[in-house]
Order: C-alpha cells, then structure tokens, then sequence
C-alpha cells in the first residue's frame, strides 16, 4: 500500500488549521486531476479539492482520526477509519439555518477507496454514514 494511503485519511478528515500545516505534503500525494467524492463534496482536480478541504465546514474540532485497516487491491487500496471530535464551531444547515455548537462529542466511522497511478491518488471516494454524524450534531 502506497504510504499515502493513511496520510490521506487524516489529511481529509483533519480540521482546516491542521490541514494547513501539511498542505504540501497532500498536494505531493495526488494528481493535479484526482476526483473525489464523498457525501457532501464532488471535486475533479487537485486545487479543487484542496480550496474546498481549507474553505470547509470546520464544525467538528479536535478531530482525531484512527485508520481501523487498509486493504490493497492492485492499485486500489481501502483504508476503513474512525474519527471523533467536538461540535465546536456553528454550522448552517441549508446555507439559512445556523445550528449552534455544543462542545458535544461526536463519532463517525467510514471508509476510503483510493486509487493510485504513479504513486499518486488518482480517485479518492470517502464513504460514511452523512445523517448519522448530523444526528450527533442537531441532537446535542
């Protein structure tokens, strides 16, 4: 399994702030036409994805990522993870309602299907349970 793999998981889950930091390092990972997709976000270049990972809903702090297992299946490698955090910022539901944070801890649990070419990412699909983690946030 490329080394990446696990970089990814934190890189993609981490707080903007923290993503910040390491900026050079993801953008090293992927290719300039990695497309990703997760629940809430579809990007078809690497300066997409990374505008929207710093521009982001940071709603969640003191997030801490653990990567359960990884599978490599050719040049597809799956990383199951697990991550908690805070409620620690607002969020705006519908870009009209603003759910005040809570300081609440919450939980997700999900998984990435990276595809590489060249050492890079190429495809990155990230895959949780959306309505869950919103549960957590609109019940605290």
């Amino acid at each position: 399994m490329p080394a990446s793999a696990e970089l990814l998981v934190h890189a993609l889950l981490c707080e903007p702030e923290v993503l910040r930091l390491s900026l050079p390092r993801l953008e090293s990972m992927v290719d300039e036409s990695v497309n990703t997709w997760t629940p809430s976000v579809h990007t078809t270049s690497r300066t997409e994805l990374v505008k929207r990972l710093l521009g982001g809903d940071n709603a969640i702090t003191d997030v801490v990522t653990h990567v359960e297992r990884r599978t490599d299946i050719g040049a597809t490698t799956f990383v199951e993870w697990s991550m908690r955090g805070r409620f620690g910022n607002g969020v705006f539901l519908n870009d009209d309602v603003l759910v005040e944070p809570t300081g609440r801890e919450v939980s997700a649990v999900g998984f990435l299907v990276i595809t590489f070419s060249a050492g890079r990412a190429t495809d990155i699909q990230c895959h949780y349970d959306a309505i869950g983690l919103a549960r957590q946030v609109l019940d605290s």
